[in-house]
C-alpha cells in the first residue's frame, strides 16, 4: 500500500508540498529549500504559555476624590470665615453691608450709608470700634453690644424703634458734628463708666433719652438732651460737664459731692 501523502505548505515560499507520511526530508520543487520532516509536535514549552496576571487598581470612591480635591481649600475656608467679619469692615464697599456682627477686637466703619429695616443693625462683640459718618440708619436697634467699645457717631442720623445704641461696661461714645441719635423706649442705654462726648448733637427719646450705670462721664458742648427722663444714671457721675446744652424732661443724676 502506497504511503499517504499530505499536503501543506513551504515555511520560505509558501508552495503546496505534498509530502509522504514516512518521509524524514524533502526539497521544495519551488525553492530548492531543504526541509525536515516530524511527524509529532513537540510539547509547548510551558513558560511560554503561562498566564501572566497584571492587577489594574481599584477607581477611587467620588467622596474620596472630592475630599482629595477640597482637602486643601478646608483651612482657608475656616480661616477665611474667622476673619471675614473683619475684612467686610476694612473695605469700603462691603463695610457698607448691614446687617453686620463686629466681632472681638474688630471695626466697623459705615460712611454715607442709608438704611431703612428692622432687627439690630450692628452687633458687636467685646473692644470692637464702631464708626458712623454721613449716614442714616434706621432699624429696631441700631448698635447693640458688649464690654470696652468705642463708638463714633459723626453727621448721622440714627433712629430706634426701641433702643438706639445698648452698650456694656466701660463703652465711649462720641456723638458730633450735628448728629441726631433717637429711640422710642431709650436713646442710649450705657453700662458703668461709661463716657459720653456729645458736640452739637442730640440724643432723644420718648422714654429715657440716656441711661447708664455708675460712673457716667459727660462731656456736652451745644445740642440736647430730650427725654422723660432726659437723663437717668446710678451711682455718682465722675465728671458731668453741660455747657450750652438744652435738657428737655426730668433730669436723675447723683453728682458726686
Amino acid at each position: 500500500m502506497a504511503p499517504t501523502l499530505t499536503a501543506t505548505r513551504c515555511p520560505e515560499c509558501s508552495a503546496t508540498l505534498k509530502v509522504s507520511l514516512d518521509a524524514e526530508r524533502l526539497r521544495c520543487e519551488y525553492c530548492g529549500t531543504t526541509l525536515s520532516v516530524e511527524h509529532k509536535r513537540p510539547p509547548r514549552d510551558p513558560a511560554q504559555t503561562r498566564v501572566h496576571t497584571i492587577y489594574l487598581p481599584r477607581p477611587m470612591p467620588i467622596g474620596a476624590r472630592l475630599t482629595m480635591m477640597l482637602g486643601p481649600l478646608i483651612p482657608i475656608v475656616l480661616v477665611g470665615n474667622a476673619f471675614w467679619p473683619q475684612l467686610r469692615a476694612l473695605v469700603p464697599g462691603l463695610g457698607n453691608v448691614l446687617p453686620v456682627e463686629c466681632p472681638l477686637n474688630g471695626r466697623v466703619a459705615l460712611d454715607g450709608k442709608t438704611f431703612h429695616g428692622s432687627g439690630t443693625l450692628i452687633v458687636a462683640g467685646p473692644n470692637c470700634e464702631i464708626s458712623i459718618k454721613n449716614s442714616t440708619l434706621e432699624g429696631d436697634a441700631i448698635i447693640e453690644g458688649g464690654v470696652n467699645l468705642k463708638i463714633k457717631i459723626e453727621n448721622s442720623r440714627l433712629v430706634a424703634h426701641k433702643r438706639a445704641i445698648a452698650t456694656g461696661a466701660n463703652c465711649q461714645l462720641s456723638v458730633v458734628n450735628k448728629s441726631e441719635v433717637r429711640g422710642v423706649k431709650t436713646a442710649l442705654d450705657l453700662g458703668a463708666n461709661a463716657e459720653l462726648k456729645l458736640d452739637d448733637s442730640t440724643v432723644a427719646s420718648e422714654g429715657i433719652a440716656l441711661r447708664a450705670d455708675a460712673n457716667l462721664s459727660i462731656e456736652a458742648q451745644g445740642g440736647s438732651i430730650e427725654g422723660k427722663p432726659a437723663i437717668e444714671a446710678s451711682g455718682y457721675a465722675s465728671r458731668y460737664e453741660l455747657e450750652g446744652v438744652k435738657i428737655v424732661g426730668a433730669e436723675k443724676v447723683k453728682r458726686r459731692r
